[in-house]
């Protein structure tokens, strides 16, 4: 009776910690085409600190994207990827640049790290969509984007100069801006 208690008590821990494995979802890996994004399908997914690979962005060779497993160094020139997901966030590649995608409810919203003279901070995007072109995140480019959508277009030319288009809206998590589009 001792030995089928133990039985159970092993093979029970081994299911939760198998289960837990699986369960998982990789926190790096290669997103070759937009359809592998929306579906969530990774290259060389793997989970941090595990299975012993890790992303390298070797110095002399920008826009290129490593993934260094035990046996094998994977290179990714950006031009022949959609994106990667590192260390959990999602990234997206448009003309050589690596934007972080911040939300693609409406409108993708994307950030990316600036420094200028010494001092780090953060540059804001968009696209209408995950395979539309990224553009600055700024009135003349959503006026430009948006041309068609009149009541968007109004909103945004009520705005007094002096007021940011950045605005957060605190209630709905996200910027002002993206209640006035239809």
């Amino acid at each position: 009776m001792k030995n089928i208690f133990f039985l159970l008590a092993l093979f029970s821990g081994k299911a939760c910690f198998t289960q837990d494995k699986i369960d998982a979802k990789p926190e790096n890996g290669i997103y070759l085409t937009l359809r592998n994004y929306t579906e969530a399908n990774l290259f060389l997914p793997f989970i941090n600190n595990s299975q012993g690979s890790k992303f390298r962005e070797p110095i002399g060779h920008p826009n290129e994207i490593w993934i260094k497993t035990e046996d094998s160094t994977y290179k990714f020139y950006f031009e022949d990827i959609w994106g990667y997901r590192r260390e959990g966030i999602d990234w997206r590649i448009y003309n050589n640049n690596a934007y972080r995608i911040e939300d693609t409810s409406q409108i993708c919203i994307y950030s990316m790290p600036t420094f200028i003279t010494y001092t780090p901070g953060i540059t804001n995007f968009f696209s209408k969509d995950l395979a539309a072109p990224i553009h600055p995140l700024e009135r003349k480019e959503l006026v430009e984007v948006y041309h068609s959508n009149q009541s968007f277009i109004d909103h945004i030319n009520k705005l007094p100069w002096y007021e940011s288009i950045m605005k957060w809206d605190k209630n709905k998590h996200q910027f002002e801006f993206l209640n006035w589009l239809h």
